[in-house]
């Protein structure tokens, strides 16, 4: 009770309060009077901006003016966060505050001041001696946090006394033009490129350029300004091979989900008009189109998939292959056509498979043709299969058994859709031998329109020699719950890189908020051991919320990477 008076009482600046606490010895030099962050009546004086409680508790009082809290934060700390230019001024110039005091993460007053956009705080530190150039425990100088937070005023005095930060890395190798790229803040970046110099080249140590950042992050018109008055090319690659495209199909952002027309759609289609090619794979094999499904964007991916053409050349074991996929809205018809040229060194000549499906014709035609010569072990396999709309139902059955010498045993593919059933049934099993690097892939879809959902279970046993052991994934999204659920579950063994990737989203629709948990845990090898993030963004609670820990090993250059950001300062 006492505790909750004298901190009411400094935060309320209810001096004759204090007076009347400390008159009845509640209120001495002795009495450890903290919240549970271990701040005192000092350090809520000074940030709620109470001048008189503050010089009353210092002076009269006896506290002192440099207590530190529990994350080693004065009061000065919390005057210079909070903006309160007068207290702060009184705790440095009468209270014996050191303005270069530094809380447990390193940050300074003139940290805080810059990373909550205190203008006059950051002014008068300055002029008081205020060293720009210090740096946090996580390499930060304060016009990193000026950059973040998107105050150019704040940016300016400090690249004004310190020039040489504006290509200050952080000790994940972040500049502050990459952090502004990252927040979406053109006017910012604009200022770094065009009046400072700053080099928009420089990576964060994930390979990772402003560009990229700009693209993950769905800052379509950064994107588009970095395109078009910088020379950084749109085809860069980050350490894991991914280009912009793929950071701008795979962005998850809460306006994305809000709006018909999603920003990472707006930046697919800005980076495809400046010639970026969408079958570009990162080092997983995954295209921007892939990355766009996977993290729920399909109108990102349907825009890619209608634009994607692969040219491969002959290392990948064939000369050409071109897939060009068009479905116009206007015609009445869809049309796909995929042509496959590959050399002799594949074990046969040629292989042409043309499908046209048009509404008007009263069935469906497919016809495939291969000629493949004796090498191969045999000569030619001709298959055409009509699939007409009078017989009730749709049936293609595929059996092809090839010799030992082509690499594989026996293929199996059989399909039956009927119309009448009410659900659709495909199975497809495949038993290829050893030599073909793994043992069984059994694949089943059903999707029942009775039901009210989707169910769909893939199992694939691979042997080690695959590179993995086992992925399993199931994917439940029924329409009456409300929400969408996918779970996907992958073990794979120390050979493919890294040990387990579990990832669960819960999306409900009723409850007012988004949330996504990630977590993946990687071995040495792989770079770095754990790496955790977490988002929680509610609509209700007026803010949001990240957090994400990294912690590495020595051979990633640095041991541990914490960083925390809380948009709602309390």
């Amino acid at each position: 009770m006492v505790l909750h008076r004298v901190i009411q009482a400094a935060r309320a600046g209810d001096l004759s309060a204090l007076r009347k606490l400390s008159s009845s010895g509640c209120l001495t030099v002795s009495a450890s009077i903290t919240d549970a962050q271990g701040a005192g009546p000092v350090h809520h004086a000074a940030r709620c901006g109470r001048l008189e409680c503050l010089r009353y508790l210092v002076v009269e009082v006896g506290l002192a003016a440099d207590a530190r809290a529990l994350n080693r934060a004065t009061p000065a700390h919390d005057a210079a966060a909070t903006g309160h230019a007068r207290e702060l001024q009184w705790l440095v110039n009468q209270g014996g505050c050191n303005i270069e005091d530094q809380d447990a993460a390193g940050a300074t007053a003139l940290h805080l001041a810059a990373r909550f956009g205190r203008v006059e705080v950051v002014h008068w530190l300055l002029l008081v001696g205020g060293v720009a150039e210090e740096t946090t425990d996580c390499g930060a100088v304060p016009a990193h946090y000026a950059a973040a937070k998107g105050d150019l005023t704040c940016l300016k005095l400090l690249v004004h006394q310190a020039p040489g930060c504006v290509n200050r890395q952080t000790g994940i190798g972040a500049t502050p033009l990459y952090l502004a790229c990252q927040e979406g803040h053109l006017h910012v970046v604009e200022y770094l490129v065009k009046d400072c110099g700053s080099d928009v080249h420089l990576r964060a140590h994930d390979g990772m350029t402003g560009l990229h950042a700009a693209a993950h992050m769905g800052h379509h018109a950064l994107v588009v300004w970095l395109a078009t008055f910088t020379d950084l090319s749109l085809q860069c690659q980050d350490r894991e091979g991914a280009t912009a495209l793929h950071f701008a199909a795979s962005g998850g952002h809460h306006r994305i989900l809000e709006r018909l027309l999603r920003m990472g759609a707006k930046c697919c289609r800005i980076l495809l008009a400046n010639q970026v090619s969408p079958s570009e794979q990162d080092i997983d094999g995954f295209t921007a189109a892939d990355l766009a499904e996977y993290n729920g964007h399909y109108d990102c991916a349907g825009y890619l998939r209608a634009v994607e053409t692969c040219v491969r050349p002959k290392t990948s074991g064939y000369l050409r292959a071109v897939e060009t996929c068009v479905r116009p809205k206007t015609s009445g018809y869809l049309r796909a056509v995929e042509t496959c040229v590959r050399p002799k060194t594949s074990g046969y000549l040629r292989a042409v498979k043309t499908c046209i499906r048009p509404k008007t014709s009263g069935y469906l035609r497919a016809v495939e043709t291969c000629v493949r010569p004796k090498t191969s072990g045999y000569l030619r396999a001709v298959e055409t299969c009509v699939r007409p709309k009078t017989s009730g139902y749709l049936r293609a059955v595929k059996t092809c058994v090839r010799p030992k010498t082509s690499g594989y045993l026996r293929a199996v593919e059989t399909f039956v859709r009927p119309k009448t059933s009410g659900y659709l049934r495909a199975v497809k099993t495949c038993v290829r031998p050893k030599t073909s690097g793994y043992l069984r892939a059994v694949e089943t879809f059903v999707r029942p329109k009775t039901s009210g959902y989707l169910r769909a279970v893939k199992t694939c046993v691979r042997p080690k020699t695959s590179g993995y052991l086992r992925a399993v994934e199931t994917c439940v999204r029924p329409k009456t719950s409300g929400y969408l659920r996918a779970v996907e579950t992958c073990v794979r063994p120390k050979t493919s890189g890294y040990l387990r990737a579990v990832e669960t989203c819960v999306r409900p629709k009723t409850s007012g908020y988004l949330r996504a948990v990630e977590t993946c845990v990687r071995p040495k090898t792989s770079g770095y051991l754990r790496a955790v993030e977490t988002c929680v963004r509610p609509k209700t609670s007026g803010y949001l919320r990240a957090v994400k820990t990294c912690v590495r090993p020595k051979t990633s250059g640095y041991l541990r990477a914490v960083e925390t950001c809380i948009t709602h300062y309390t």
